[in-house]
């Protein structure tokens, strides 16, 4: 941002450090968690709406027009409900890690894998068993 002549005054001038410092210390006395998105997120070529990239977005483009869906939107609102967005996917994410699905074997796979071991010739091990298909053939 430095590289933007006439914004490098203004921005070497702002310490971030600090803002940054007092953001976390304001968060912390108010009880609030703090969430920082990635700062290669590319929150303003993004599409609020439907979520395709906009590589020829350029910082002289003051309204995001999504190609792909057609949304029309300041692009300073579309990089902050970007910005929210991710910082709720991130949230999710820690509270509702990614789900594995596992092939579980059915009621009758487990019924038949059963009656595989009750061929055993081990007589209580047997009687258990039985006892357990029996147990499970109620829920069937």
């Amino acid at each position: 941002m430095i590289k933007n002549h006439k914004l490098s005054k203004s921005i070497s001038e702002m310490n971030f450090g600090e803002f940054r410092r007092q953001i976390e210390y304001k968060a912390k006395l108010y009880n609030r968690t703090v969430l920082y998105v990635d700062r290669w997120f590319p929150s303003s070529k993004r599409c609020s709406c439907c979520g395709k990239k906009n590589e020829k977005l350029t910082l002289n483009d003051r309204i995001f027009i999504c190609p792909h869906c057609g949304k029309i939107i300041d692009r300073d609102l579309n990089a902050a409900i970007n910005i929210l967005l991710e910082g709720i996917r991130i949230i999710l994410g820690k509270w509702f890690p990614e789900v594995k699905f596992v092939d579980y074997p059915t009621m009758d796979e487990k019924i038949r894998l059963l009656s595989d071991v009750l061929k055993s010739s081990d007589k209580v091990k047997q009687k258990e068993l039985e006892e357990i298909v029996d147990l499970l053939s109620i829920f069937i």
